[in-house]
């Protein structure tokens, strides 16, 4: 579940394979159904909006990645590199071009539960199956290309979500990345 930048509409995945719009107004008093994005294969994991309000990438269960024209009546875009270069006001989908390298190699598509990244647009966090955080430079289209650091959770037998994950967690980093996350975040 998620709003669009401006908070005009909200979108929510949901377990029946779709993603229902609905229009918020009178200071988010009142919902009135937009539209239904209709396409993926199975349920809804992640979503999020781009910059503008106007498209919403999503991520499903068996794995998808698919893009949404909201202000052309959700509908699906098909050619999906259209969408390469867009800029996301928030990015959780774990699944997308910009976190290509967030992937190593030999996962097996469950590893990773969630991701979420920094206000600054510097930084994304990866919780995944073995308790463990993960912070990558963003964008990180390919591992090669990609700057990483593990944080070991010690209180928490699988990380679900990264966003709201409780801070008595040990951060085994030395100074120098304190400083670099603090800056970056």
């Amino acid at each position: 579940m998620r709003y669009s930048p401006d908070g005009s509409f909200l979108a929510v995945g949901s377990h029946d394979n779709f993603i229902y719009v609905y229009n918020v107004t009178e200071c988010g008093r009142r919902y009135s159904r937009y539209g239904k994005c209709n396409g993926h294969s199975s349920f809804i994991t992640h979503l999020d909006w781009s910059k503008d309000g106007k498209y919403i990438m999503s991520n499903s269960g068996d794995y998808e990645i698919l893009y949404w024209d909201v202000a052309g009546g959700c509908k699906l875009l098909r050619n999906r590199y259209e969408s390469k270069d867009r800029e996301w006001a928030s990015y959780t989908c774990v699944l997308g071009f910009h976190v290509m390298g967030v992937w190593l190699e030999g996962s097996d598509g469950t590893d990773i539960n969630a991701l979420c990244r920094s206000h600054s647009e510097r930084v994304v966090a990866v919780a995944d199956d073995f308790c463990k955080v993960h912070l990558f430079q963003y964008p990180c289209p390919k591992p090669k290309y990609t700057f990483r650091f593990d944080i070991f959770c010690v209180y928490l037998k699988v990380l679900l979500n990264v966003s709201s994950f409780p801070m008595s967690v040990d951060i085994s980093i030395n100074k120098q990345l304190q400083k670099t996350m603090l800056m970056n975040s």
